[in-house]
């Protein structure tokens, strides 16, 4: 679609619609071809999430990811090598997503990738020492759950 001058606020609204929509699709095609290779190798659960970032698409490994937190309705995705993703997608879309592949919602704000738990601390109602050093803080309505699902890992 194209917009000519002067600009027509219906047209405009149509165009970002599109170009919404345009996007989304490759998106999920992209996640879809993920989880096809994924199934294709004999694996059930794919190995890689695809985030939509500004930048364009970014294709993560499960195993890199160390936490995700809240920031209003975007999520910060935060990696072993100490960058950081910010996502356009409110957390509790990854915490659907990623919950199967040992990641577990700590609090309100966090969602923890419980291989990249290095310590535990139960001082001041508890909280992790991530892989990367990062402190993530434990609701204690999430408490005994997390234990357990440490347990069992």
């Amino acid at each position: 679609m194209h917009l000519l001058k002067p600009i027509d606020l219906d047209e405009l609204q149509q165009a970002v619609e599109k170009a919404r929509n345009r996007m989304d699709t490759n998106v999920y095609r992209e996640q879809l071809d993920i989880l096809m290779q994924s199934i294709s190798r004999g694996k059930v659960r794919p190995e890689k999430i695809c985030l939509a970032t500004t930048a364009g698409m970014e294709f993560i490994a499960l195993d890199d990811i160390v936490a995700c937190k809240a920031d209003g309705s975007y999520t910060c995705f935060m990696l072993q090598d100490e960058s950081m993703l910010l996502v356009s997608k409110h957390l509790k879309e990854y915490e659907m997503l990623l919950s199967e592949h040992n990641f577990m919602r700590v609090h309100n704000s966090f969602l923890i990738n419980l291989k990249k738990v290095k310590k535990y601390v139960k001082s001041n109602g508890g909280h992790h020492i991530m892989s990367n050093d990062m402190q993530v803080n434990i609701s204690p309505r999430k408490r005994d759950d997390l234990i357990e699902a440490m347990k069992r890992l």
